[in-house]
């Protein structure tokens, strides 16, 4: 029954809005959520080694697009996201980044 399925969650890679992320200075990360049924909620949680950093919960999104914004200090961090859409479906996505002392 083609009309009652449901697309498969999906998250687009994430998308930093600069190439070179500094220490102390904004940068905005960006998604998009694709599939599954809105609206949806999300989770960021960014760790430096296994220290968490920011861990910003129960985020509510009726469109697919999620966009967070980061100010962050020198060093290496993973950026976590998780998401659920209102059906229960999850999707999640993990990206390195290295920040970068002022120049």
């Amino acid at each position: 029954d083609s009309q009652n399925s449901i697309e498969q969650l999906n998250l687009s890679p994430l998308v930093i809005s600069t190439d070179q992320i500094v220490a102390a200075q904004e940068f905005t990360i960006v998604t998009l959520a694709k599939g599954g049924t809105p609206p949806y909620t999300y989770t960021l949680i960014v760790k430096k080694g296994d220290q968490e950093i920011a861990n910003e919960k129960a985020k509510h999104v009726k469109g697919g697009l999620m966009v967070d914004t980061l100010n962050l200090e020198k060093g290496a961090y993973t950026i976590n996201l998780g998401l659920e859409d209102s059906k229960g479906q999850t999707a999640k996505l993990a990206k390195d980044i290295t920040v970068n002392d002022a120049m």
